[in-house]
């Protein structure tokens, strides 16, 4: 029992010992663990969750290659990078190193220690619109600003202090590849939680080099630059300051980064300087501390758009100022700057509070003379600025400017009374050399003031301006101004032409004004001034800004200002009046107005009143809208009342009225003739939400008409809540396919008649626009003119007649996805009826466009159009319903011309230029289309032609239509014609091949195709035989079949004709031949004869016979058909207009009379149409005097058996 007892008890020692191993090797994992934490986090995927916080991915990504951390050894890391979203370098420091300890921040986390960067470089790009460097900074920005911040602290931040040793900065230009460096940048940054932070640095800025990639910078700059830069406390106690000193900085370091302002700006030259300025550390409500500097800048030169093109070069310029403030003053002790081209002084003292006023808007400029004692002085060098930049000034080629300059003084004082201000500006005399010859203008330009504020506000005791061009003289007080002025353009063009090219510019005329202005000592003024203008011309490169050949205008103004103000501050009433060549304005105030800080902010209640001739307000309204393109005229007389802001611009027509009375408007391709046109509505346009409104409108002419009511409508697509209204209108088709020109010599092929009225409801539906349209027409009607005789004025024949038609349908608008939908667009006419759907995708871009439907249509009736561009030999019938579809870019395809505006010229306020503009041809090449269309029964140049269909497909520009085979009349018509599309007006092209075989000729096909090719056979009673017609190729083109050029050959067979009236002439003629051949006629003209039986068979045997189609003619040869016995031979041609020119030779056969006396053919021309073919009888009888040649008979004998043949006609 006892060594049982001591076994357990060494069995139980034993498994507490073990337990205690087990502790201890936990206890040294968990120190291991918490000892190497921060190491292994490092390797976990905590670091890049550490590295996300740091830069978040909506600014960028940071790396690092390698990095060091732990409890009681400060944090290091090397090759850290950071990049852009879009994976570009923004920074790549070397080693950056932290002294605290995890330990320390743990403790407190308020002191970041050192932070130190060693061989840190920035890549920042230039851009036209900014730089990479500031879309950094605007990202981390904006992710800061997500998150919270403590807003109840005072702090800064926490404590740190920032050291850059061999810092550089690559700053290279996106356009040019043009890279400059800072480097050897040593920099140190303390910030402390509280209290003003301190910046030291020092740097050089040189070219990159080659190494780091783009483009040397320009040459003569390799130089380096330096500075040094110290921001922190100033030189007083309780004062902070900064200073910047730099010698021979490169300028053009400079210009990638102000090529945002002009992207043709180019800077050379080397700056040194040495700035300064102090500023207290605690807050005042004024201004109070001291700047000082002096700079310098060295063979400078500026390239820029503003330029023209020239470079200012600036030997040596010198800046120095030092100015102070305290008390509510600044003192500018010295401002001044120097150059050779210019300079300028400025000393004294002025009132804080003013220009703050000035810089909020509170007071005006003019204001600061009222509250100082300043003088400034200064002058331009005009000849050395023209030489240096003669484009800028157009000096005139082969002119030089050597002397010449602008002086300038001004002084304000304080006086017992006020202030005194006085002020002049004038020109030296201008001298120079044109080609050897002295020129010179001995008084360009004088401008003299003298004025006085005091209580009782402004005094001007004088106010000149003197010249040869220009004379201005003025006086007053608060109380009373007078105002005198004249201006001869004439004068000063003469002797400004002498040295500048004033080739672009037209300057003419005479100008006068005067001015006066009262007002009592309860601040109320009226103002009067008037003036005229006399063969006043102002225009530049043909455009005319003013033309005037005499003008007259008067300004009354009636209002209140205060006492010690200039300009008005409330208006009972205006009044302003133009006149001039017939036309007359009249601009009213309507009621009083109370006038904002800013004139251009006021609303304006006004009336205007208008009349005279159109092309003069549109000759003045040129400056603001070009209509040059247009001849205009007409008689025109408008009024409107309603109120007017300029800025934002809002505008507000209570009621309006506007009445042209013999309107024309003519352009290249547009001719409006109205006898009169009337407006009258409202209308407001609001330019903050770019809306337009219109409660009620309405405009009628004969053309096109309508009415408005409830009409708003915004520029900006995605206010689609914005958008809605209802019009009626009405066109007249006639008059406005008539106001469209044609091209000289053009003829009309065309013409649409009748009314197209209706209704279109625009009205906003769940983030859409949807637009219900219901039209209708009446009598509508297409004409084509007809053929008429020479000198007779063109008939015109009815193609196509509506007596109703009716469109319908809802179109909507989706900004968001930029489509327009067709949803159940129907057109009905007893014609017609399309139902179409579909949709355009991409309005705004390309414009492409889904659409498919159906037309149920009455071939019978559409036969007359589709001869329009096929020819007339075509005629289909039947009531059947085609299918289509379409789909396209809508944007290029070539859709007739349209009315476009457009700004004209750059930059500032330019005029819009109202212009036609075509469509982009040869967009259709990117279409594809489908279509099938059948018919009952048709008609082809008189051959009946059974049920079928035709399909074709677009693609490629190309109109491929399956071929056809029909059985026709006996025969086969075979027909495989391809449509090409562009380049416009397209064409159908006829292959080579059999197109009929085998037809059995019929009275029809003779008078409605055979007879273009046999134009014997015309109007033909009775035929028999057959007849194949093969084609060598053709080409029709689309819209104008008659300058088609198509070339073939016709084989017949046995055709027998029982010929008709029309070539009764010729039946004659052959009668006639045939009775001489048989003894009775030539020979026994001389003792009488009998009379011509009439022929009654026309016969053609089996043969080919080549004919060609060109520019509107057939012409055939080769044909030789038979009349009885006499066998006959013809070439020459048959127009679309039927008219027929040929020559006819009858053989004579071998027996008989005339074939002894020497006698073998007659040649007769053939003329007339083919509804009266004529023979030109004189030329038959010269036939056979060239053949008889007097040998058998004397000329009388001839004579008398000649006049026996024809009848006495010849």
């Amino acid at each position: 029992m006892l060594f049982a007892m001591a076994g357990r008890w060494l069995s139980a020692r034993a498994q507490t010992g073990g337990a205690k191993r087990k502790l201890l090797v936990v206890l040294v994992a968990v120190v291991a663990l918490v000892l190497f934490a921060p190491t292994i986090a490092l390797y976990s995927p905590l670091r890049q969750q550490i590295l996300t916080t740091a830069v978040p991915p909506s600014v960028g990504a940071l790396s690092v290659g390698n990095l060091s951390i732990g409890w009681i050894t400060p944090l290091s890391a090397t090759n850290v990078t950071l990049l852009d979203p879009e994976g570009n370098r923004l920074a790549q420091i070397e080693r950056l190193t932290i002294d605290r300890t995890v330990i320390g921040f743990a403790v407190d986390s308020s002191d970041l220690g050192t932070i130190r960067l060693e061989n840190a470089t920035i890549y920042a790009l230039a851009r036209g619109d900014g730089s990479n460097i500031e879309d950094a900074i605007a990202r981390a920005v904006l992710a800061a600003s997500d998150k919270p911040s403590d807003l109840g602290s005072e702090s800064r931040g926490p404590d740190y202090k920032l050291e850059i040793v061999g810092g550089q900065i690559l700053s290279r230009d996106a356009a040019t590849g043009e890279t400059w460096s800072v480097e050897s940048l040593a920099a140190t940054v303390t910030h402390p939680a509280r209290g003003p932070m301190q910046v030291e640095a020092t740097g050089l800025v040189r070219p990159a080099p080659a190494a780091v990639g783009g483009a040397s910078a320009p040459a003569g700059t390799t130089n380096a630059g330096r500075f040094e830069l110290h921001w922190g406390a100033g030189p007083v106690q309780d004062t902070d300051g900064a200073r910047l000193v730099c010698q021979d900085l490169p300028m053009a370091a400079l210009a990638p980064w102000l090529r945002r302002i002009d992207s043709q700006m180019a800077l050379t030259g080397v700056l040194t300087g040495d700035m300064a300025v102090t500023y207290p550390k605690e807050k005042y409500d004024s201004l109070s501390g001291e700047t000082t500097g002096r700079i310098s800048l060295a063979n400078f030169a500026v390239t820029s758009t503003a330029l023209a093109g020239d470079t200012l070069s600036v030997e040596d310029t010198k800046l120095a100022w030092k100015c102070t403030a305290s008390g509510g003053r600044v003192s500018v002790e010295n401002l001044s700057l120097a150059s050779d081209v210019a300079m300028f002084d400025l000393l004294g003292t002025f009132d804080e509070r003013l220009v703050r006023g000035v810089a909020a808007g509170k007071n005006h400029w003019h204001d600061l003379a009222t509250g100082g004692d300043l003088q400034v002085e200064g002058k331009v060098n005009l000849a050395r600025l023209a030489q240096r930049l003669p484009n800028l000034f157009k000096v005139r080629e082969g002119t030089t400017i050597t002397s010449g300059q602008i002086q300038f003084t001004a002084r304000t004082m304080a006086q017992d009374t006020g202030h005194q201000v006085t002020a002049s500006l004038n020109t030296t005399p201008l001298a120079g050399t044109t080609r050897g010859r002295a020129i010179e203008w001995d008084a360009p330009l004088d401008i003299d003031l003298v004025a006085r504020h005091t209580h009782d506000g402004w005094r001007f005791d004088n106010l000149t301006c003197r010249s040869e061009f220009l004379q201005v003289s003025g006086s007053g007080d608060a109380r009373r101004m007078d105002v005198t002025g004249q201006v001869d353009l004439d004068e000063l063009t003469s002797r400004l032409d002498q040295f500048v090219d004033l080739t672009d510019w037209q300057l003419a005329g005479r100008g006068e004004v005067t001015a006066r202005c009262s007002r009592d000592t309860t601040g109320e003024f009226v103002a009067d001034a008037s003036g005229k203008l006399n063969d006043f011309v102002i225009a530049y490169r043909g455009g005319q800004i003013i033309v005037e050949p005499q003008l007259e205008w008067k300004l009354k103004a009636m209002g209140a200002s205060a006492s010690n103000a200039i300009w008005p501050n409330r208006l009972s009433g205006a009044q302003l009046i133009l006149s001039g060549a017939g036309d007359k304005l009249d601009l009213k105030l309507t009621q009083p107005t109370l006038l904002e800080e800013t004139w251009v902010a006021t609303d304006w209640p006004v009336s205007i009143t208008s009349s005279g001739r159109l092309d003069g307000w549109a000759r003045r309204l040129r400056p603001w809208i070009d209509l040059s393109a247009w001849n205009t005229a007409g008689q025109l007389e408008l009024s409107a009342r309603g109120r007017v802001r300029a800025t934002p611009l809002v505008v507000s027509i209570a009621e309006s009225s506007a009445t042209i009375v013999g309107l024309r408007a003519a352009s290249t391709e547009w001719l409006v003739d109205e006898p009169k046109v009337q407006w009258s509505g409202d209308i407001a346009w609001d330019s903050t939400t770019s809306t337009l409104v219109s409660q009620s409108g309405q405009l009628v002419s004969s053309t096109v008409s309508a009415s408005f009511r409830d009409w708003f409508w915004t520029a900006d697509p995605q206010q689609t809540n914005r958008v809605g209204g209802l019009a009626a209108v009405r066109m007249n088709l006639g008059r406005l396919a008539r106001a469209q020109r044609l091209p000289a010599g053009e003829q009309r092929r065309i013409q649409p008649l009748g009314e197209i009225s209706g209704n279109v409801k625009l009205a906003a539906q769940s983030g859409q626009v949807v637009a219900a349209v219901d039209l209708g027409g009446q009598n509508i009607e297409v004409q084509k003119p007809q053929p008429a005789l020479p000198g007779a004025p063109p008939t015109m024949q009815t193609i196509w007649r509506e007596p109703t038609l009716r469109v319908v349908g809802t179109v909507s608008y989706a900004p968001q996805q930029d489509r327009v939908k067709f949803d159940g667009l129907q057109t009905q006419s007893s014609t017609l009826t399309i139902a179409a759907s579909g949709s355009i995708d991409g309005v705004s871009t390309s414009q492409m466009v889904n659409l498919a439907g159906t037309v149920d249509y009455d071939l019978a009736s559409l036969s007359p159009i589709l001869a329009q561009y096929v020819g007339e030999g075509l005629s289909v019938v039947g009531r059947e319903q085609a299918k289509f579809e379409f789909k396209g870019p809508l944007a290029q395809v070539a859709s007739g011309q349209a009315l476009a505006v457009q700004p004209s010229g750059t930059g500032g306020a330019s005029p819009a230029t109202i212009t036609q503009v075509s469509a982009v041809s040869g967009g259709v090449a990117s279409w594809y289309g489908r279509v099938l269309a059948p018919w009952q029964s048709a008609s082809f140049y008189g051959l009946p032609i059974g049920q079928g269909r035709i399909s074709a497909e677009l693609k490629s520009g190309q109109v491929i239509i399956e071929p056809l085979d029909l059985a026709v009349s006996g025969g086969r018509l075979t027909f495989a014609p391809s449509i090409r599309l562009v380049p416009a007006p397209g064409e159908v092209t006829l292959p080579a091949g059999p197109l009929l075989t085998n037809i059995h000729i019929t009275p029809d096909v003779s008078n409605r195709m055979l007879k273009y090719i046999v134009p014997y056979i015309a109007s033909a009673t009775q035929t028999e035989g057959m007849f194949s017609l093969t084609l060598t190729g053709g080409r029709v083109p689309l819209g104008s079949p008659d300058k088609s050029d198509i070339a073939g050959r016709l084989d017949v067979k046995s055709v027998r004709v029982v010929p008709g009236p029309s070539i009764a002439e010729l039946g004659a003629l052959a009668s006639e031949i045939e009775r001489v051949v048989k003894g009775r006629g030539l020979l026994g003209a001389v003792g009488g004869g009998g009379q011509s039986e009439p022929f009654t068979l026309l016969s053609v045997s089996d043969r080919s016979l080549d004919f060609r189609m060109v520019d509107g003619r057939i012409y055939h040869q080769g044909l030789e058909f038979q009349i009885g016995k006499l066998v006959l031979r013809s070439r020459g041609s048959v127009g679309l207009d039927e008219t027929v020119s040929a020559m006819l030779e009858v053989e004579i056969p071998s027996e008989g009379r005339l074939r002894n006396i020497g006698i073998t053919k007659i040649e007769v021309p053939v003329t007339g149409t083919l509804g009266s073919i004529r023979i030109d009888k004189s030329a038959a009888v010269q036939s056979l005097v060239q053949q008889l040649g007097g040998q058998f008979l004397n000329e009388e004998s001839i004579g008398n058996a000649l006049d026996k043949l024809f009848g006495g006609d010849r």
